[in-house]
């Protein structure tokens, strides 16, 4: 497999036959055979493949885990919900309103996102998965 390389020496083509040199050198462009597991972005160096880091952004994993949570709590707030086909009673959609606000305000926690979930109620622990969040 050929790999073609930039200036920096990422990773930025493969193809399956010699590509034109000349016309990757005019670009300032390079191309190397080299077994298969080459990934765009990564670099190689002295024949070593170096992957491309990419970094984690916590802050958008943690609003998506804690938006999906909050959707699902809003699948019981609707005014037909019921729970083990019995309407949802005001004191269980308050319950849930307060595990829903607990999640609004989570992003406003010191050290935030690199802080646990709050504390949910029992109630919505029986209604949905309730994941863990592995911020470390």
């Amino acid at each position: 497999m050929f790999y073609i390389f930039n200036a920096d020496h990422e990773c930025i083509g493969a193809c399956d036959v010699e590509p034109n040199l000349e016309d990757l050198a005019s670009r300032g462009e390079y191309a190397a055979e080299l077994p298969e597991g080459v990934c765009l972005g990564d670099s190689v160096i002295d024949g070593v493949i170096v992957p491309k880091v990419v970094p984690v952004d916590h802050a958008a994993m943690a609003r998506n885990l804690r938006n999906g949570l909050r959707n699902s709590i809003d699948a019981y707030l609707m005014p037909a919900a019921t729970i083990n086909d019995v309407l949802v009673t005001d004191e269980q959609k308050q319950t849930l309103i307060a595990d829903s606000l607990l999640l609004a305000a989570w992003p406003a926690t010191a050290g935030w996102p690199f802080v646990p979930l709050p504390t949910l109620s029992p109630l919505l622990s029986e209604l949905i998965t309730v994941p863990a969040w592995n911020y470390q």
